[in-house]
């Protein structure tokens, strides 16, 4: 199991530092069990992953209080071992505002691209949703038709919310430019960070 790891970060001349709110980094889930992406033979992805030998975690989740005893949750990918991570440090991250109880459902998610090592456990966080959540999906419109149609089924507790590349817009009190990405030979189109 990968250790979670916090960082606070109050950024200098924003409104969070003028309000002195506190911007909260956590880093989510496991490292990914590389194996289950194919055979190095058969995927371009698993071979494109052992030639530059990729390690990593690929979601963290930024908080922010938004009133008191109100946190905002933004979740940025929903790789391997997140729903389970998010669950366990919920405790951790609430009693940094003096708060009994976070949920584990974010306020929010951007998906920066479509493989399946930032999307895996999309799924599962749905199924997890109550009929009276609310859940805002953020991602590009290529995205979005590479993976979610099939994902998503008839759930309307979500809803998507398309973005494009360098066009700024709000996720709860948080402002977000997406900036295009190039994610190696194997890029899906609309990769964004």
């Amino acid at each position: 199991m990968y250790n979670v790891s916090e960082q606070e970060y109050v950024a200098p001349d924003s409104q969070l530092a003028k309000e002195n709110s506190l911007l909260l980094v956590r880093i989510n889930g496991t490292l990914p069990d590389l194996s289950t992406i194919g055979d190095v033979e058969k995927s371009e992805r698993a071979a494109e992953v052992k030639r530059m030998e990729l390690a990593a975690n690929t979601s963290c989740s930024l908080f922010t209080e938004v009133a008191k005893n109100e946190i905002f949750h933004l979740l940025i990918d929903v790789g391997e071992g997140v729903v389970a991570s998010l669950e366990k440090g919920m405790t951790d991250i609430a009693s940094r505002w003096s708060i009994a109880r976070l949920s584990s459902i974010p306020s929010a998610i951007l998906i920066t691209h479509s493989h399946d090592d930032h999307i895996k456990e999309l799924p599962i966080l749905l199924n997890k949703l109550s009929n009276s959540d609310k859940l805002n999906i953020y991602c590009t419109k290529e995205c979005h038709m590479d993976k979610f149609p099939q994902i998503m089924g008839s759930r309307s507790a979500a809803s998507f919310n398309l973005v494009q590349p360098e066009e700024s817009f709000e996720i709860g009190p948080l402002s977000v430019i997406p900036v295009l990405a190039s994610h190696g030979e194997n890029s899906p189109p609309g990769s964004v960070i």
